[in-house]
């Protein structure tokens, strides 16, 4: 919240807390900002417990590069070498699950060897595994580790 202010509001993170903690004309007030800011910090807390799920998931079935898939539903054996390059040059990338589901593969920011080279198992089939999360539908999984199958 204090994050969200100071950006939009053009303060600094200082001067937001300035204004909540220091800039108020009665103790009553200053106790009313103390439990905001607190509410704020534990909902916060809340959210990210919430939206947490499982540490990880293994998901096996075919890397393929999401452009070639989505646009003309192009995979396979057939199509690896074209996937490889594709997400090579930066394609995005997915896993088309032995369950028929399509699932976006992300890097993990902390840790993109796995990631870049599951990027050689396109167009082949493989284990992946990572954290989960989904949006509106959208089904996305942060690579850990990976192997062809």
């Amino acid at each position: 919240m204090i994050q969200w202010m100071s950006t939009h509001c053009g303060l600094s993170e200082f001067s937001v807390l300035h204004c909540l903690l220091i800039k108020t004309d009665t103790k009553r007030d200053l106790m009313k900002n103390l439990l905001t800011i607190l509410s704020i910090f534990w909902l916060a807390v809340a959210g990210v417990t919430i939206y947490a799920g499982p540490d990880s998931e293994t998901l096996s079935g075919e890397v393929v590069d999401l452009v070639c898939y989505i646009g003309s539903g192009l995979k396979g054996p057939d199509h690896s070498g074209c996937a490889k390059a594709c997400v090579q040059k930066g394609q995005p990338m997915g896993l088309v699950t032995d369950e028929g589901s399509v699932i976006l593969l992300w890097s993990d920011s902390k840790n993109t060897k796995p990631y870049d080279d599951l990027k050689g198992l396109a167009g082949s089939k493989a284990s992946v595994t990572g954290k989960m999360a989904e949006r509106d539908g959208m089904k996305i999984l942060t690579v850990t580790a990976a192997e062809g199958s």
